[in-house]
C-alpha cells in the first residue's frame, strides 16, 4: 500500500534547471511516452479518447502506450483467427484502438500509438472471467503452474511460455492488431514467467524432458530448467516479432522489463539483455519505478550500458513520487543519455491523491516545455509489405 503521507525530498531545483538547459537542444528528437492502463478511465469511450489525445498535445507527450490487452480481453475489435473475447469494460460497439489511431494520427501534431499487450498474464481474480471464450475458460491446459501444481502463481494466472499452443494464442492476438490497425508500435508486457517456481505446465514439462533427456521433474532452481524456460520466452519473442516485422517492417516493437536485470534473468526468466543484443526488439523499457533517486540513477546507468544496436527508453513511475521528483528523475534519464522516457501513468500521476492536471503541467513546464517529434529508427528502411493472412499453428 502506498504511503500517502511520505514526502520525497526532490533533487535541488538548480540541478533540474541545468539538466533541462544543457539537453534541450541535444534532444531534437526524443521519445516522450505516456503509459495509459485499461483498469480505469482513459480510453473507455470517445470522449475519454478525445481528452487523452488533447492532453498529450497539451503536455507535449508525443507517444501513447495504450493497454489494448489487459487480462486476456480485447479493447480492440478482434478478427478471426484471433478468438480473444472483447472486454466487458466498454461497450461492444466502441473500438478504442481504432478511435485512438484516428485521433492521434489525423490531428496536429501527430502522436504515435503503441498498442500495449499483456502477453502471458491473463487473469488476476478468484472467480473465472465472465466470457466463456476467454482463454482461461476455453483452454485451462495452457495455464502455467508451480512445482506442486497450483495454477494461481504470485498475483494471478499466467499462460505458460513453454506451451506452444499458449504462445500461438498470444501470437494471433498480436498479428491481428498489427494487421488491422495502423499502430506505430507494439508494446509487450509480462512477457516472462511469474516467478522461479513456475513453468510446470504439463505440455511444457514433457517438452523439457524430451528435449533435454531428463527423466526426473526438475526443482525450480535447476540451472538446466531455468535456461530452458528462458529460451522459451526468447523464442516466443523471436518468432512472433519476426511475423510482425514481416507484416509491418516499420513497426516499433518494445517490451516493458524489470529494471533490475539480474532479478529479471534469475527469477522471472526473461533475458532482456539478449533480446536487445539479438535485435529481437527495437526498444527495452526498464520499469524504473522507485522514489529513491540514487537507485533510479544506478538502474538507468546500468540499463543504458546494454543498448547494443537498439534502444533503451527509461520507464519512470510517477505514482511513487511527487511531481517535482518525477521531473528530477526524468531529467536524470535524459542526462544519462536515454533517447526517451515513458511516464507511468496517466491515471496515477503522483504519490497520494492523483492531481493529474498539476503533475502533467509540471512535467511539461519543467521537462518538456516544447513539442518534439519522436525519434527515427535507422535500421527500419524496408517498405511496408502486404499483410499476411497465412498464420499457421505450431
Amino acid at each position: 500500500m502506498r504511503d500517502r503521507h511520505h514526502r520525497i525530498a526532490p533533487w535541488p531545483l538548480f540541478s533540474i534547471v541545468i539538466f533541462v538547459i544543457l539537453h534541450l537542444e541535444a534532444n531534437a528528437q526524443e521519445f516522450r511516452g505516456l503509459w495509459v492502463d485499461a483498469f480505469g478511465p482513459g480510453f473507455w469511450n470517445q470522449e475519454e479518447v478525445t481528452k487523452l489525445v488533447s492532453d498529450c498535445r497539451k503536455y507535449n507527450f508525443n507517444a501513447v502506450v495504450v493497454q489494448m490487452r489487459r487480462r486476456g480481453d480485447a479493447f480492440y475489435q478482434p478478427h478471426v483467427p484471433n478468438l480473444e473475447p472483447r472486454t466487458v469494460s466498454i461497450t461492444n460497439d466502441f473500438d478504442a484502438l481504432g478511435e485512438l489511431v484516428q485521433q492521434c494520427h489525423t490531428g496536429t501534431p501527430r502522436i504515435e500509438v503503441h498498442a500495449w499487450l499483456v502477453s502471458h498474464f491473463v487473469w488476476s481474480s478468484n472467480g473465472p472471467p465472465p466470457q466463456a471464450d476467454h482463454v482461461f475458460n476455453k483452454h485451462p491446459e495452457y495455464l502455467s503452474c508451480d512445482s506442486i501444481g497450483q495454477r494461481w502463481i504470485g498475483n494471478g494466472y499466467y499462460l505458460d511460455p513453454g506451451n506452444p499452443e499458449a504462445n500461438f494464442w498470444i501470437r494471433k492476438v498480436a498479428v491481428d492488431v498489427v494487421s488491422h490497425y495502423d499502430v506505430d508500435g507494439l508494446h509487450w508486457d509480462y512477457c516472462r514467467y511469474p516467478q522461479l517456481d513456475s513453468g510446470y505446465n504439463a505440455t511444457a514439462l514433457a517438452r523439457f524432458k524430451k528435449e533435454t533427456g531428463t527423466e526426473k521433474t526438475p526443482v525450480p532452481n535447476d540451472p538446466k530448467f531455468s535456461a530452458w524456460r528462458r529460451s522459451q520466452v526468447t523464442m516466443f519473442l523471436k518468432e512472433v516479432n519476426a511475423e510482425l516485422y514481416r507484416i509491418k517492417p516499420s513497426l516499433i516493437i518494445s517490451a516493458a522489463v524489470f529494471a533490475n536485470a539480474d532479478d529479471s534473468f534469475q527469477a522471472r526468466l526473461a533475458d532482456w539483455h539478449s533480446w536487445l543484443k539479438e535485435e529481437l526488439i527495437d526498444v527495452a523499457i526498464p520499469m524504473n519505478f522507485t522514489d529513491k533517486n540514487e537507485l533510479f540513477k544506478s538502474r538507468t546507468k546500468d540499463a543504458l550500458s546494454y543498448q547494443y544496436n537498439r534502444r533503451i527508453y527509461v520507464g519512470q513511475g510517477g505514482y511513487k513520487t511527487s511531481a517535482e521528483n518525477t521531473v528530477a528523475q526524468l531529467a536524470c534519464a535524459r542526462s544519462a543519455g536515454a533517447g526517451g522516457t515513458v511516464f507511468y501513468d496517466y491515471r496515477h500521476t503522483n504519490v497520494g491523491h492523483s492531481d493529474q492536471d498539476r503533475t502533467l503541467a509540471y512535467i511539461r513546464d519543467h521537462f518538456q516545455p516544447t513539442w518534439t517529434n519522436p525519434p527515427r529508427y535507422p535500421w527500419k528502411v524496408r517498405p511496408v509489405e502486404t499483410v499476411r493472412n497465412d498464420l499457421k499453428a505450431p
